[in-house]
């Protein structure tokens, strides 16, 4: 039963009498076509516990049908802190205010127990500067709509970071062929044609054998719509694509159509070689095309969820191309693990269920929970790869087309540097990189002229010890002008205007701790026991260090982070120290990861003494943010 099923279900339990499907469709914002679907699928699935006539539908035995929901679905939350998730993301992830009635129906739980929890989602939403309102029965949330979307992409990234890797997750929900040895058998054959496809592309194509495979199993094979472009389609990628189908088909007795090995073939052309997207991109037709285009713009109005990357574009598409012709064609290809699913990537899954009504409305579809598992499955890696791209240290390695070396100092690379780097592209000379290459640093094992203006590391052509050594120093300087570039983008996650304070005339510690608690506590960052626990953290232990004093409370949480600063050119006494610089520390225990960062990063910087004569000659907290934004963590 997928989640538009369910809410209609839910619909007609809290109604007595018919309802007509002009209601529904209303209720639930779909096509009346949408509706005679659902109900069909809910009959067939439940032996007939709808009823319709001329005068509508309705169920034949509401209790017993709620009964057998509540026993069915094992989405629906079982404690506070699950309803408090579930909540927050029913109210991030649609447009429209939700129903308190219909929110507590849909968890199984009491009105009464739904009010008693909102305070728990008031303070989930608080930490984006975000407002829970209710009305008239409904609950919405207020304020800036970039914080909004901000919020979705911190729960969609922090979701995917708390799961294994890609090809893990792959290998759990799929069954009919063994990934880790498909991928170890592609290699080899994209290797013999002295090609290179990068982890996250590997990703992708497994993704797409994967759902493929489970495809074919259970029905008959698709008859490509596109192909006129095999002219186009590089040779080598033609010959892997069938090297492929031939390694399904002698491993585990699963045959792929000319068309699944026409996909196969755009797909790793798109990374493999020199290609032009636009050509692969016109293998889609005008229906998908068109879907694409308005998931994408209703992915980035709503959640700024960026899904414009031209390969996943051309991935998706061909997913969706598929899904379409099994709808139409009635071959409802089943998803095992939808509930495993629904459960390890829950926001990623509601999301999901957002294309999918997107899908249903430009097609009036209906798109099953299995089809809306799997779409789940194409965002996850989406973002694990923009997460990767973003964190990791993306390599591109030139190495000469002469030689055996090459596969060698990839394994090298790999090995020595698998939690820093990933190669996004090999290439044997300089006038391979194109305009639109991104990465971070290149590794060359060979001459690059002096006038090319490349950030770039020569190393032999065996990589070895001392290579690797500057490999490590280069990469290490790379990942701390990322990591600059993340905490300058977050110092006002935690740093106020109201909470700096320049040349204030404090004449000890106690009055420095009083007077930067008096203006925490005026903007609500902190609960009134948060004075008396800094005193007794400063009793037990002085917060005064050589230049820097960082009081902070013994054991109390605070309702939001923050860090109040004050600035002494000249310096005042901490007990026995000359400090310079107060950092008073109010911690909400949610934003721990959030808060280490850039309190190290702050920590750092004063602790060199051209960092702490930059930060108190800053007179302003414009200036102070710029201070901290543009300092070099080299030096």
């Amino acid at each position: 039963m997928n989640p538009r099923e369910k809410k209609l279900i839910l619909y007609l339990i809290r109604h007595d009498s018919w309802i007509t499907s002009k209601e529904l469709s209303d209720n639930l914002s779909v096509s009346k076509r949408s509706i005679k679907s659902y109900v069909k699928n809910i009959n067939y699935e439940f032996d007939d516990i709808i009823e319709t006539s001329s005068s509508g539908y309705r169920l034949i035995d509401p209790i017993l049908v709620k009964q057998m929901i509540e026993e069915a679905d094992d989405d629906i939350p079982q404690d506070k802190e699950e309803r408090t998730k579930y909540i927050l993301r029913k109210l991030l992830l649609n447009d429209e205010r939700q129903s308190l009635e219909a929110l507590s129906d849909e968890m199984f739980i009491s009105y009464a127990t739904l009010i008693s929890e909102l305070p728990s989602v008031k303070n989930g939403l608080s930490k984006y500067e975000l407002t829970l309102r209710t009305k008239d029965d409904f609950a919405y949330i207020e304020g800036d709509f970039s914080k909004k979307k901000k919020m979705v992409s911190d729960l969609l990234y922090d979701e995917m970071k708390q799961q294994n890797s890609s090809i893990n997750s792959i290998s759990r929900y799929f069954s009919s062929i063994d990934i880790s040895n498909v991928e170890d058998q592609i290699r080899k054959i994209i290797s013999s044609k002295d090609l290179y496809l990068d982890d996250l592309s590997m990703t992708n194509l497994l993704l797409h054998l994967a759902i493929t495979a489970e495809r074919c199993k259970q029905m008959s094979n698709h008859t490509s719509v596109s192909a006129d472009l095999s002219d186009k389609i590089h040779a080598d990628c033609a010959k892997i694509a069938n090297e492929i189908a031939q390694l399904i088909l002698s491993e585990y007795q699963i045959a792929f159509s000319e068309g699944d090995i026409h996909d196969i073939a755009v797909l790793i052309s798109t990374r493999l070689t020199k290609t032009d997207l636009d050509d692969y991109s016109n293998s889609l037709n005008e229906e998908v095309v068109s879907i694409l285009s308005k998931i994408e713009s209703r992915l980035h109005h709503a959640f700024g969820f960026d899904i414009s990357e031209s390969d996943f574009r051309i991935r998706f598409g061909i997913h969706i191309s598929n899904m379409l012709t099994r709808l139409r064609n009635n071959n409802r290809i089943r998803n095992m693990e939808v509930e495993t699913i629904k459960r390890d990537f829950p926001v990623i899954f509601d999301v999901a269920v957002f294309v999918s009504d997107i899908i249903e409305k430009e097609t009036g579809l209906s798109v099953s929970e299995d089809e809306i598992a799997y779409i789940a499955l194409h965002i996850g890696v989406l973002i694990e790869e923009q997460t990767i791209m973003r964190e990791k240290v993306n390599v591109i390695l030139l190495y000469p087309p002469y030689g055996h070396g090459k596969d060698e100092m990839l394994n090298k690379l790999k090995n020595s540097f698998e939690d820093s780097i990933i190669v996004t592209k090999v290439i044997s000379s300089i006038g391979e990189l194109s305009p639109g290459d991104q990465y971070d640093l290149l590794i060359s094992s060979t001459l690059i002229p002096s006038n090319v203006n490349v950030k770039q590391i020569g190393v032999g052509k065996h990589l070895g010890s001392k290579d690797i050594l500057m490999v490590a120093d280069a990469v290490e300087k790379v990942k701390k002008e990322k990591e600059r570039s993340k905490i300058s983008s977050r110092l006002d996650k935690l740093f106020h205007k109201d909470l700096f304070f320049y040349n204030p005339d404090y004449s000890d510690s106690d009055a420095a701790i009083n007077s930067l608690c008096d203006a925490l506590e005026k903007g609500g960052y902190v609960n009134l026991d948060f004075r008396a626990s800094v005193f007794k953290r400063e009793e037990i232990c002085s917060c005064g260090y050589e230049k820097v004093a960082i009081p902070h409370p013994l054991d109390v949480e605070s309702p939001m982070t923050a860090i109040a600063v004050s600035i002494h050119p000249d310096g005042f006494m901490w007990g026995e120290f000359k400090v310079y610089v107060v950092l008073m520390l109010a911690v909400n225990y949610s934003d721990n990861m959030l808060f280490k960062d850039v309190f190290e990063y702050t920590t750092y910087m004063l602790a060199s003494n051209a960092g702490l004569k930059a930060i108190t000659q800053a007179k302003t907290y414009d200036e102070f943010i710029r201070v901290l934004s543009e300092y070099n963590v080299n030096n």
